[in-house]
This record gives C-alpha cells, structure tokens and sequence, in this order.
C-alpha cells in the first residue's frame, strides 16, 4: 500500500464560491484569532440567534449519533444520517461531546462556526478533533446545516470510514517464590473470515471444515449474517497449532488473523482457585463497570486474576485510522490557492492511522506462593478418594508467615475453599486449648480423667467411638484427643479465656493477604455447656483452612506471624508478629510431636525429611444422626507448617494424615 501524507483542505460550496480551510486554519477559527474577509457589511460578524440554534439543534443531535431530526441543506432525506452511521460504525461503542463557538457570518447567506469533538471510548481513551461546521440560509427553510464528512475530522471525504482498534497492554505475569512464573501470557491465534475479502463463501467454508475441523455450515450461515467488515470468529488455536496449519489456512481468500495473548498458569489447573482465570470480559462485569470495558476484552474474571485485573493488564491504547474511498489509478494532485493535497492509490481495505495512544504495559503481582510446594500439595490431594466433597491443603513457612501453598482438591470447584470456607475445627482446636491448659491450669503430666462421657448442664457429651482411658496424664490424653478429658481440664474457665487464646494463634485475628480469606470464628462462651464444646473444637468455633495452617505454624515457631501472600502490591497492613508463652509453647509441641509418636498421628511417623508434629480432629457437622464428620489434620515439619482438610472425609487420623503424608513425602523427594 502506499503510504501517503497529505495536507488536507476542507472545501465547502456556499453561495456558489468555494470555501477552503486548512488545518491551521481551522483551529485559528476555532480560537477566534483569523477574520474571513468579504465585501458584505456583516461579513465576520456572528450571526442571528436562528443560526446558533440550529447549530446548536446539530451539536445535540451530533452527540447522540441520530442526526436524522436535523434540516440540511442541499441533501437528500436521510442521507447525512446514513452517512454518519456508516462513517462512525468502525468506532464501535462511544460516546460523543460536542463543544461549539458562535457562527461567524461569511456571506449574506452563509455562515460557519468552529466545533470541537471529544470521543471518549472504553477505558476513558479520547480522541478530540477540530473542525468546522456551515450553515446555508435560504427562504423559507431559514438555517441549515450543510453536510460533510470533515464535520468529524478535518481530513474525512465522502465515502471514507473511520475504524478503531483497541490496543491492549501487555498483560503481566503473577510470580511466586523467588520470582518463579505462576501464570504468564499464552499466545494464541484467532482465525477468522472478513465477509467482505471473500470470492468463494462455500468453497472457503468446506476447506476450514476440512482443515481446522469447524462445521461448514456454521462458518457459512455466519459470515452471510455479518457486515461486510466484521470479523467473524471461526477458531482459536494457540500459537503452536495454528503454525501447523498456517500454510493451509492463511492463503483461503476470505481468511484474517488476530494474535492475542491470554494469561495461562504454569500448568493446566495450577492453583485454579487461588490464581483464578481470564477470558472474554463477561455482560456482568461490563455492566458493574461502566466504561471500562467492552465486548472482546479479556479481562481476570476470579481469584487473583480477577483481583488485581487492573494492575496485571495495565492500560489499554487507541488506534483511530480511516478507509479511504480509492481514487482512480494513477493518483491525483490537485493545487487550490497555493496549497497543494495529492492523493495516490490506496488499497480500501488498510486503514491510514489518525491518532494513537500506546498502551502502558501491566504490573507484575508477587505472591509468595512456591511452585514446588504448591504442586506437592495439589498431588497429595490427587489421593482423596472421590466419594469426598471438598478437600484442601494449605501450607505457610514458620519462619516468615508465607502462604507456601493453597491447594483445592480436584474434587471441588473453583472457588477457594482452603482460603474462604467457614468449619469447625474438631479436635485439631485442641492445639489452642492445650496451650490455654499448660499455660494456666496444670502441667503435661499431671492426671486428668478421661472417662467415656461427661454431663453438662444435663447435657451428655462423649468421645469418638465410645472410647474410655480413665486418669491419664494431660499429654497422653492430647495424644490420643480425649473429649472428655478437654472438658475436665477447662472447667471453669472464664468465658473469655479460649476466645482471647485463639486470637494469640491468628484465630480470629485479621488477616491483609491481598485475596479474600476467613480468619476464624472464636466466640465468647455463653455457658457451661458451649465452653465444654469448645475445648475440644465443636460449638459455635469456625475456621478455614488457612486460619487453620496459620495457628499450626504459630504453634511450630511459638510466635504468630500473620501470614503473608500478596506481598506485591504491598499489603495496606505491615506484618504484625507476638510470641507465645515460652514454657507452655514448648510443653505444646512435645505433645505435638507425642500425637505422631504414640497418637492419633501415626500415618506421618515415618515419612521422609524429618520429624512431624500434629493434631488430629474429626469435626462432626449438619443434623444427620449420627452426624456427618470433616477430616483434619494440622502439623508441621522442619519449616513448613501445613493443614488437610477434607469435607465429610470422617476421621482425621485415617483420612487427612495419610494425605500429609504424601505431601510431605513428595516434598522430600523433590
């Protein structure tokens, strides 16, 4: 094509003499620095309040795209709106302000008036042009708006069409640990058919059937349905599949490309429900969002993709270009009063840019988040026997408070459950209410009672399966989490002790993580009976995974750190850290270490990379008798605290426990 720089003129007929403005002319107009000469008296005068009205009446109508209420003069009805619409119909959605100065007389009969036109389009880009507009008076119409493209933009001619392109920043990447990629741009190519380009619409039809597999008909009953312009989508390959049938597809007379770039993680379903996915921006989120985005945009729609959807893509551009009508062969060169515009051949289908905005590339968004724990963790949960609901494993440093893993089992959905959902905790309550114990009541190896069930304000409260190991010292029964021992150990306490305790390990506590996330539910008791519940984790007490991990690791390090997850952009909240008491922290995770040992833990006794410390808990839920029970299994190992969850999944001891062991075991190994 060849590339052509003109300086355009505006030529507009009034009374029978030509009008011609220049570009420097027109904004000398617009500022009301340039006098129009003529022989008349009221020559370069503004003219009658009539006038204004009318032009006024246009810049209304202008605004609106519906110009079809308006007198022009010397056109046929209906026309100018035509015009218009087929003009403007490139620019997809907008909206148009229109600014006007006084209409200055040129002759008797004629007037014209600098305007100014801003377009602002999706995103808040704009593009603001300068022109001029004239008027005819005649009798007995009185003023009239005489029509032309350059009413737009200076350099418009009848048949010409403007067209605009979108340019999208560059999408960023979310890191995790170390800088490690986590989701990263994915190329992909969209083949697709101008209606306009095509010779043979059948033929073309069965040779994209015959390559890329799409139905023929469909491809047809499409394109015949679309402008001649459009682009109509027909397949998206990524990047590496369309090169293997570039040759076949890219000669099809009828056949156009797009290269887009859509976010992928590092593998397929990687975190899906922490990190979330992109694509098309949906009806919903333009409708929540008004003016920032349109259809075809992709946009995050969950999780940190969808969070931080603004830092990540950055900001958009704008291409403005115009179609030009082809002259005839050859070009040609035309002088008017010393200035000169030429014109050459021009191919109608590429389009001469007017005005650009680049794009500003996105943000980087820094997780802590490490790869190589993260896929341990999503393996280990692999194993969860299907016939459970939803299963999780979250996994947070000791030293650091970092949030290592946050795995959702294939077994669920998109959302977050590990980070989101609200549970009771079971036995696994009991790391909080055994501190509390040691801390404030009696030492490990002084004796408790663990009978097979205990009465409370009337009300008979057991242990799982029945299970009776009379006076035992405290640690023997944290090992083995006798319920009724718990109860007889927290006896009398003050209503505020195992809520205030809780917090100490993050329950409750607050998070700034940068994602939505459930931090824990502890509540003041209100009776006897609702504190015997709570010891041992039942009640009225909820938790997430997460809060769950957070209150193992504090158990591990004997400090709570708040955990950290999104630490880029920084998190409005600094880490906050305070330590445990020192002896009762230490008595704590000897009696861990004992679950493992001697316990309820056995499944992670002898895994790879080192000793494990944990705690079991069966949480009953739901009214089916006898209820249903959630699976847990809280712990650490070296410096890497870590929570299995799994709905529904019965005991914790025989059904999370082994699944840490797998995680930790695959850990070691990799």
């Amino acid at each position: 094509m060849a590339v052509v720089t003109l300086l355009v003129l505006v030529g507009t007929l009034i009374g029978g003499s030509a009008v011609l403005f220049g570009p420097q002319l027109a904004d000398d107009l617009f500022n009301r620095e340039a006098t129009i000469g003529s022989s008349e008296s009221d020559v370069g005068s503004e003219a009658d309040g009539p006038a204004q009205d009318v032009l006024t009446q246009f810049a209304t109508a202008l605004q609106t795209g519906d110009v079809s209420a308006v007198a022009f003069a010397g056109a046929e009805p209906g026309v100018p709106a035509a015009e218009l619409s087929e003009l403007t119909q490139g620019l997809g959605s907008y909206e148009l302000a229109v600014q006007t100065q006084p209409v200055v007389m040129v002759s008797e009969t004629g007037g014209q008036a600098p305007i100014s036109l801003t377009w602002t389009f999706a995103g808040g880009l704009q593009w603001e042009t300068r022109s001029q507009v004239v008027l005819e008076k005649a009798d007995p119409a009185g003023w009239q708006i005489r029509w032309a493209p350059s009413i737009l933009e200076p350099s418009l001619g009848p048949g010409d069409r403007l067209v605009r392109t979108k340019l999208p920043g560059q999408r960023a990447s979310i890191l995790g640990a170390g800088g490690a990629v986590l989701v990263d741009q994915s190329e992909r190519v969209v083949i697709g058919v101008q209606p306009s380009r095509v010779k043979d619409l059948s033929s073309l039809a069965q040779s994209l059937q015959d390559i890329l597999g799409v139905d023929a008909g469909q491809v047809t009953d499409d394109v015949q349905a679309a402008e001649p312009d459009d682009f109509v989508e027909v397949a998206t390959l990524p990047k590496a599949d369309y090169d293997k049938v570039r040759d076949q597809v890219f000669p099809l007379p009828g056949t156009v490309f797009r290269t887009v770039s859509t976010p992928q993680p590092i593998y397929e379903g990687f975190a899906r429900a922490l990190l979330g996915r992109s694509g098309e921006v949906t009806a919903d989120i333009i409708a929540a969002n008004p003016g920032l985005f349109e259809a075809g945009d992709i946009v995050g729609l969950s999780g940190m993709q969808g969070k931080y959807n603004s830092v990540l893509a950055g900001k958009p551009g704008l291409e403005i270009g115009v179609k030009r009508t082809a002259p005839a062969a050859g070009g040609s060169t035309t002088t008017v009063t010393g200035l000169t515009t030429t014109s050459a051949i021009r191919d109608p289908d590429e389009a001469e840019v007017l005005f650009r905005i680049e794009p500003t590339a996105g943000q980087p968004v820094q997780t802590t988040i490490d790869p190589r724990v993260q896929k341990a963790a999503e393996d280990a949960l692999a194993r969860v026997d299907p016939r459970y609901e939803n299963s999780a494993l979250v996994a947070v440093q000791v030293s650091t408070g970092n949030v290592l893993a946050v795995a959702n089992g294939p077994q669920g959905n998109t959302v977050n459950n590990a980070m989101v959902g609200q549970y009771p905790p079971g036995s696994t309550f009991k790391v909080v209410t055994g501190y509390t114990v040691v801390r404030d009541r009696q030492g490990p190896d002084d004796p408790i009672d663990c009978p097979g069930d205990v009465t409370i304000q009337g009300r008979t409260i057991g242990n799982a399966e029945n299970e009776v190991f009379g006076t035992i010292p405290f640690h023997t029964a944290f090992a083995h989490s006798c319920n009724t021992a718990f109860i007889n150990a927290t006896r009398g306490f003050d209503y505020n002790v195992l809520h205030d305790t809780s917090a100490q390990f993050g329950l409750g506590a607050g998070y700034d993580l940068g994602l939505d996330a459930f931090d824990g539910d502890v509540p003041v008791n209100d009776s006897d009976v609702d504190l015997a519940s709570a010891a041992f984790g039942q009640g009225r007490i909820l938790v997430s995974p997460l809060s769950e991990a957070v209150m193992a690791a504090t158990a591990a390090g004997g400090v709570y750190r708040s955990p950290q997850l999104v630490t880029s952009p920084a998190p409005a909240t600094p880490q906050t850290t305070a330590p445990l008491e020192a002896n009762a922290a230490a008595i704590l995770q000897q009696m861990m270490r004992e679950v493992v040992t001697d316990g309820t833990g056995r499944a992670v006794a002898n895994v790879a990379g080192g000793p494990v410390s944990g705690k079991t808990g069966t949480a009953e839920f739901g009214n089916d008798k006898p209820p249903k029970s959630h699976a847990w299994f809280v712990g650490y190992q070296d410096d890497i605290a870590f929570v299995v969850f799994v709905e529904a999944g019965e005991f914790g001891g025989l059904t999370s426990a082994p699944i840490a062991a797998v995680f930790l075991n695959d850990l070691a190994s990799g």
